[in-house]
């Protein structure tokens, strides 16, 4: 399969953690914080839900929790995107575009697995 629910889980542990720094670090610069929260407020549900599913032993109870995480990282990963911040920041919104995409193509190979196995 290549991923496990609890290796994605930790990867979205690190994310969330790496988001953390990145708001702590805008909000420092002076920069309005609205846009950043309301990614943090989705990171942080989405860590939730991949937590939930690892508890879950129903593989449709799973497929449903992660297709939510699914529609989170593709709302996180377009709120990146269109986010605006200086050029001193723009390395670390791209290390997160690419770790919420990584986010959101991993869940989907899992939500794949899960579909074929049935």
């Amino acid at each position: 399969m290549g991923i496990t629910l609890s290796e994605l889980s930790y990867k979205a542990y690190v994310y969330l953690f790496d988001l953390r720094y990145f708001a702590k670090t805008v909000k420092d610069a002076g920069y309005e914080e609205k846009d950043i929260k309301n990614i943090l407020n989705d990171a942080e549900t989405l860590y939730k839900h991949l937590l939930n599913a690892n508890t879950q032993k129903s593989e449709v109870d799973q497929y449903n929790i992660l297709s939510e995480v699914f529609k989170l990282s593709d709302s996180i990963l377009n709120d990146l995107k269109t986010m605006c911040c200086a050029d001193k920041f723009i390395n670390e919104k791209t290390d997160l575009i690419v770790e919420t995409f990584a986010i959101k193509e991993k869940t989907e190979v899992i939500m794949n697995h899960i579909l074929k196995k049935k």
